[in-house]
């Protein structure tokens, strides 16, 4: 069914685990994709690969990169990443993977691109807006399109105004993001159009975030 409501999909498993495994996946309906793939973490504690425990997940990200062709024919570069971090080591686990995810943007998008681009970085951090891992690392780089009025239209549900994400069934914390990085060269006559929201819903232990995106001349 999945496969005939999608184009790709976008999906490896990044480590075992009872008897299964932890996945990352895009499904996209984009047929253009130029390019995709995953990354795993380094060794970010010294249990991981050895002894596999709750706390470890994904180990990884998975990218998709999509062309945006202008009318004048000028080449725009759209990214969308998404992970989902340990927990471990009180914290430092997640600070080490999202200092990973920002020193891979830098060395293989931002350092390299040759053309201007978007890159949208989604997924279950793991950890709060004021831990280091976000405020100190992803922010370093990114901006949270949560708390950015002037680029996303927030829908706010009156019952869960501050868009907390877990749990599902009594939200008290924000978790799950939607990173946002445009490069400096990006044409400044492009419109950025963006709709966000936390949706109330028990299908899954987090509440989902549900990002409307799109670009305009």
């Amino acid at each position: 069914m999945i496969n005939n409501l999608f184009n790709r999909i976008i999906s490896k498993k990044m480590r075992d685990f009872q008897n299964g495994g932890y996945s990352i996946s895009i499904l996209s309906k984009e047929s253009s994709i130029k390019r995709a793939l995953t990354y795993h973490y380094n060794n970010t504690t010294a249990e991981q690969f050895v002894v596999q425990k709750e706390g470890d997940y994904c180990q990884g990200f998975t990218l998709l990169k999509t062309p945006f062709q202008l009318q004048d024919s000028t080449e725009l570069s759209i990214y969308f990443g998404t992970t989902h971090l340990g927990i471990g080591l009180n914290g430092l686990q997640q600070l080490t993977e999202a200092k990973q995810i920002v020193q891979w943007m830098k060395e293989n998008i931002i350092h390299v691109s040759q053309n201007p681009y978007i890159i949208l970085m989604t997924g279950d951090f793991n950890t709060i807006p004021t831990d280091d891992s976000i405020k100190n690392v992803m922010l370093s780089l990114f901006t949270d399109l949560w708390t950015a009025d002037d680029i996303c239209q927030k829908i706010i549900d009156p019952s869960n105004v501050n868009g907390y994400t877990f749990d599902a069934v009594n939200p008290m914390k924000r978790t799950d993001y939607f990173f946002y990085l445009k490069s400096e060269d990006f044409p400044n006559q492009i419109k950025v159009n963006c709709e966000m929201q936390v949706v109330s819903t028990l299908s899954s232990d987090h509440r989902p975030v549900i990002l409307k995106f799109d670009l305009s001349e």
